[in-house]
């Protein structure tokens, strides 16, 4: 018996000794198509503990090539999360055009506390920059500080004595004719801004009075009727998509996230070569000119639109020979009358404001309207992204 216990014994002490060779660095490493080993002596090992020699955090000089991270490479996106709604959400405030929150809330005395709760709690309504609420069934006697939400500016469009109902209902066509006339205006004073019709609209359609706008909302809004909707003179500029709705409200809350990309993303870079008329260049062509004996270009013609197409020719070719060029870029959305002149102005104004002498920092704004059937918002660019939040009853 006590020899069987030796012989486990030493087979344990065996085994122990092999772990502790293995713990020291006997491993094996590949490198240059050899397997080589690292071996650790023990007094190395005792000096680790002293702080002159421990080696650095960010130190790989021990480690195998092999396991060193090169300098070149990059990390690898891992995960599916690569659509556009992720990538809005980590960078919500980067859009080409607001994100929106849209609903009817039947009254927002008895949810404006939900509200503010949505508004800091929930990303869906914390990132977006429109929340436009109708049917709020507001009054002059509620007073802004009792509707007010944290980062949003309020604006409200309370039905008067003018409206002719306190709650629901509407003229359609006559609201219809309203928002065409506005939204003519609208155009006529800024035609490449952005031109975003919302609200609930029932039975009312703008197919006939604006043909060239779009509908984005495709869910339902209420049971499976859509009639909150939002229009707009952008192709595919929103996806829309249905929340609950806020306290007893039975209509949808409608989140439209921005899908649009700016033509300044949609096409390339153009490469042009402009002549730089300066003073100097102009100088040398007028001296190219003078000197030059016009007979010599139209003799041996008689006719007057080959001697026209040598004159032109030649007046070509000593451009040029006298005037430089440069190549410049030129981006989609240059517009054809910002000259030069009003570039440098536009530079010194940034210089200006970097400098400190005018700090305007944007903000958010927030609307509420109980007296139209839709809220028009006309956003002229290049638009700052302000988060809003808009209100109407119908």
């Amino acid at each position: 018996m006590k020899s069987k216990s030796v012989v486990l014994l030493l087979i344990l002490i065996t085994f122990l000794l092999d772990l502790v060779r293995y713990a020291v660095g006997h491993n094996l490493n590949i490198h240059e198509g050899r397997a080589t080993r690292i071996t650790y002596t023990r007094d190395f090992l005792l000096n680790l503990r002293s702080s002159p020699t421990r080696p650095h955090v960010n130190d790989t000089s021990l480690l195998p090539p092999d396991c060193v991270k090169s300098e070149n490479s990059k990390a690898r996106k891992r995960g599916r999360k690569g659509g556009i709604r992720e990538r809005i959400k980590r960078q919500p405030y980067r859009q080409p055009l607001p994100s929106v929150m849209l609903g009817n809330v039947q009254s927002l005395r008895n949810k404006v506390d939900e509200l503010r709760a949505c508004s800091q709690y929930l990303s869906d309504y914390r990132q977006s920059c429109l929340i436009c609420l109708t049917e709020s069934w507001l009054t002059e006697a509620d007073p802004d500080s009792s509707i007010d939400l944290e980062g949003f500016t309020l604006v409200r469009m309370d039905r008067n004595q003018n409206s002719g109902k306190k709650r629901g209902g509407a003229d359609t066509q006559a609201a219809a004719t309203l928002l065409h006339e506005l939204v003519s205006q609208a155009e006529t004073e800024a035609p490449d801004a952005a031109n975003f019709i919302m609200g609930d609209f029932n039975l009312c359609s703008l197919k006939e009075h604006l043909p060239t706008y779009q509908q984005y909302v495709t869910c339902s809004t209420r049971d499976n009727a859509c009639l909150d909707l939002c229009y707009g003179n952008i192709q595919d500029a929103f996806y829309s998509k249905a929340l609950p709705g806020l306290g007893n409200s039975d209509h949808n809350m409608i989140k439209l996230t921005p899908a649009y990309v700016p033509r300044l993303r949609r096409e390339k870079v153009k490469k042009l070569e402009v002549k730089c008329w300066t003073a100097t260049a102009t100088d040398a062509l007028q001296d190219c000119f003078a000197s030059m004996d016009w007979d010599v270009v139209t003799n041996g013609t008689d006719n007057v639109n080959d001697a026209a197409f040598a004159i032109a020719g030649y007046i070509q070719f000593c451009e040029d020979l006298t005037i430089p060029k440069k190549t410049i870029k030129m981006f989609p959305n240059n517009k054809p009358w910002v000259t030069p002149e009003l570039k440098h102005l536009l530079n010194q104004k940034k210089c200006l404001f970097k400098s400190g002498v005018a700090k305007q920092r944007g903000h958010s704004v927030f609307i509420a309207s109980t007296s139209f059937l839709g809220v028009l918002f006309n956003l002229h660019p290049p638009a700052n992204q302000n988060r809003v939040f808009t209100q109407t009853t119908v």
